[in-house]
């Protein structure tokens, strides 16, 4: 069996040194534009790079969560994508050296770090203690070892079993996925609230963080299904990444799309519902003033200056109600109105181009959370900025993706493309074999 699967696409060097390329012509691209901004404006080379950094950030740690789903459920596609979502979440390591610059960038992206408004939000002792440079840092170390560590022990346990077929190795690591999951849960949820909701220290959502998951495991089961199209390609993977495989992953990206709405929706209703200040600003600076939140409190305090007409507050949303409308439109509606096409979810073509959609979707979605955080910051929270793209947005995340993709095919080149003494390939070979 081993001999069978001792296996690496041809075509995989031909990408990685291209991609290795890209990423460091986009790293060099993002220096010369720190560079071009004045030290006052240092913010938006930051502000672009932190967009770039959370979308990788999402598709790696979502990768994770994948690989110990897929040890729990002990599914088809989970044989076919292991050795994908290993590859991927392995590059944890990476995520922690790109995560430096947001360190080195700390004053800049989060204003809490200045001592006026600590003052003003150190309100309790847990605010006091939650935000402050040091217990964030801390924190930070904490969620990198504890993800490094888990995906070690998987990752050491998978090739373990490539070398001897000994049935408890799987037991071991479907004993930690099981846990682990809860510990992802919580750990991923709390970096979203340090990294990207403490972006506006005034404004939190107790769903915020499962928003994110939701979007993490869609962002990885998109990078997974292109990963699995191409290796499908060549024998013998494809008796492996069969017709049945990619279906499965169309059904799966199907229910994270919905999983995504129905938080993002649920967030939207309780906010509405409780009609605060600060729910409003959040929702006022991404557009969306046409939902008529009226806001319980005074006009022309500090922090807020809007009109008030008798029907409620409305001003100029600067062109981000059309980019919200868009969001919504590429990362549900699209999405889900191909996904439940049965033929779509059995067409290698169209997954692809469905993933590909989905990626862009996670960009757009990872921007809309938070530039406009920047844009209530400069405005005193009044009329926002009006919506723009810099080209260190686009450019940041193609920097960071060049270089990961880069290491992503070097981990796949390393071993076997399939766990080969996994007890689950007797079986998906026995079925190809039928058919």
């Amino acid at each position: 069996m081993s001999d069978t699967f001792e296996y690496n696409a041809p075509d995989l060097d031909r990408l990685q040194m291209p991609a290795l390329l890209i990423g460091l012509l986009g790293i060099a691209a993002c220096i010369i534009g720190y560079f071009a901004f004045t030290r006052d404006n240092h913010v938006v080379a930051f502000q672009a790079y932190l967009v770039g950094f959370i979308f990788w950030w999402c598709i790696t740690i979502g990768l994770f969560g994948m690989l110990m789903m897929q040890h729990m459920v002990s599914g088809k596609w989970g044989l076919a994508s292991q050795r994908i979502f290993e590859s991927g979440s392995a590059l944890m390591w990476l995520m922690l050296l790109f995560f430096l610059p947001v360190v080195f960038g700390m004053k800049s992206l989060y204003n809490w770090t200045d001592p006026v408004v600590a003052k003003q939000i150190h309100t309790t002792w847990f605010n006091t203690f939650w935000l402050n440079p040091e217990t964030w840092i801390i924190r930070a170390v904490i969620y990198f070892a504890i993800w490094i560590v888990m995906i070690f022990f998987l990752r050491r346990w998978s090739l373990r079993q490539d070398r001897e077929a000994n049935p408890r190795i799987r037991s071991w690591m479907r004993t930690l996925s099981g846990p682990g999951l809860v510990i992802f849960g919580f750990t991923s949820s709390f970096a979203v609230y340090d990294w990207v909701m403490s972006l506006d220290p005034r404004w939190y959502s107790t769903i915020y963080g499962f928003i994110f998951i939701a979007g993490q495991g869609l962002a990885a089961l998109a990078i997974a299904t292109i990963a699995l199209a191409y290796l499908a390609r060549y024998k013998p993977f494809n008796k492996i990444a069969n017709i049945g495989v990619f279906h499965d992953m169309g059904n799966l990206m199907m229910a994270f799309v919905i999983l995504w709405a129905y938080m993002s929706f649920s967030q939207l209703l309780i906010s509405w519902s409780g009609n605060g200040r600060e729910d409003a600003n959040y929702y006022w600076h991404r557009g969306m003033s046409a939902l008529n939140f009226t806001g319980n409190y005074n006009a022309n305090t500090t922090g807020g200056n809007y009109v008030v007409p008798a029907n409620g507050i409305h001003y100029n949303p600067g062109g981000w109600e059309f980019f919200a409308g868009l969001l919504i439109l590429i990362h549900f509606f699209i999405p889900l109105a191909l996904l439940v096409s049965r033929y779509n979810k059995r067409s290698v073509r169209a997954l692809v181009w469905i993933s590909l959609l989905i990626l862009v979707a996670r960009v757009a979605d990872v921007y809309w959370n938070i530039i406009p955080m920047f844009s209530q910051r400069q405005t005193n929270f009044t009329n926002p900025i009006a919506f723009s793209i810099n080209w260190m947005d686009i450019v940041a995340p193609i920097a960071i993706g060049g270089i990961w993709v880069f290491f992503f095919i070097g981990g796949l080149k390393r071993r076997p493309i399939v766990a080969i003494n996994d007890p689950r390939l007797p079986d998906v070979l026995s079925d190809h074999a039928h058919h």
